[in-house]
């Protein structure tokens, strides 16, 4: 009994300096909930259906099955060279349908699951990839995704309360156990506002929901950012435009 007490207290004092090592700022987390706790405490379903009325409540996140999405993909890392601005399309269909296409000045990337199967094409080939886990983008794509947020990121644990660039957040962590994505949800607002490293702006109304219209993933010194010119949803799209395009895709 001594040893698993020891072995409890170590975790909590690792959760504590690890999590508040994290943020910037003179307002650290300022309280801590443990696994067991947060599974008996409603603080953390209610942060999440906060969440989704923040969005535009459930009702109207569910009449959303398809989304479209044209934007531009702004590379501002000084060490890549010059600042690059390359255009984008999406495509996201429920349950599970995705492409991403963006159109480098030499070399258009698509990247789509059809359902059963993740492929990526470049000017290189056609890879069918092995990893199946869905991405932070996946997530913002997704047009039920404040509904459907636990199968993207499932046994959801809120670890406390920090500050994060100037804001109050909630943070949730998940068993993916990374980084990258741990979520951050406005204590005033409600909104999600980052996922891991991805920074999420300019909310906006489409359709009866918010749709964040910039999200920006800041890395050495430079950054790069997602801007969505346009966001529309259910308009009609066949099941083929996901499909893995012709055949001899090599494994990656």
């Amino acid at each position: 009994m001594k040893s698993r007490y020891k072995n409890n207290l170590l975790l909590v004092i690792l959760l504590v300096f690890g999590v508040s090592a994290a943020f910037s700022g003179n307002d650290p987390a300022v309280f801590r909930i443990s696994h067991r706790d947060c599974e008996e405490s409603p603080i953390l379903k209610q942060i999440l259906g906060r969440y989704i009325e923040a969005i535009g409540g459930q009702k109207a996140i569910a009449k959303l099955t398809i989304r479209v999405c044209k934007g531009r993909f702004i590379d501002d890392r000084p060490y890549t060279g010059p600042k690059q601005v390359s255009p984008f399309e999406t495509f996201s269909k429920l349950p599970d349908k995705s492409l991403f296409i963006i159109k480098h000045p030499e070399n258009t990337e698509r990247e789509g699951f059809d359902g059963n199967t993740r492929w990526r094409q470049d000017n290189n080939g056609l890879v069918r990839r092995e990893n199946q886990e869905r991405s932070q983008m996946d997530y913002f794509l997704d047009p039920q995704n404040a509904l459907r947020i636990q199968e993207y990121f499932p046994e959801m644990e809120l670890m406390g309360k920090a500050k994060l660039r100037g804001h109050s957040v909630y943070v949730v962590e998940n068993s993916r156990k990374s980084p990258h994505y741990t979520l951050y949800f406005d204590v005033e607002t409600g909104l999600l506002i980052q996922i891991g490293y991805y920074e999420v702006h300019e909310y906006q109304n489409v359709d009866g929901i918010k749709f964040p219209f910039r999200l920006e993933y800041s890395r050495k010194g430079g950054s790069n950012t997602y801007v969505f010119d346009d966001v529309r949803h259910n308009i009609p799209i066949e099941d083929e435009l996901f499909d893995m395009p012709g055949k001899g895709a090599m494994d990656l």
